[in-house]
């Protein structure tokens, strides 16, 4: 049982990434130390905190982690970025 998520501004662009980010990797039945795993493998070096920072919208997910993420979670690179 763990904690409760805060929900994340999307009043922001970063906030709807950060909300699209946590959609995705949930639905793709994935742990954040399984796509830090997963990008890492692809060629990004990336961290558990800052995949946790990118979720929560404490910093903006860098544009060129966006292929590898997108990779790991086996989706397109736009679905990533939410229609404004």
């Amino acid at each position: 049982m763990g904690r409760k998520r805060k929900a994340v501004d999307q009043s922001s662009y970063s906030g709807r990434v950060a909300s699209q980010l946590v959609r995705l990797r949930e639905e793709a039945g994935l742990s954040v130390d399984e796509v830090v795993e997963k990008v890492n493998k692809a060629g990004y070096e990336v961290s558990i905190a800052t995949l946790k920072h990118w979720e929560n919208n404490r910093i903006k997910v860098n544009i060129d982690a966006i292929p590898y993420l997108a990779k790991s979670l086996k989706v397109k690179p736009h679905d990533i970025w939410p229609k404004r």
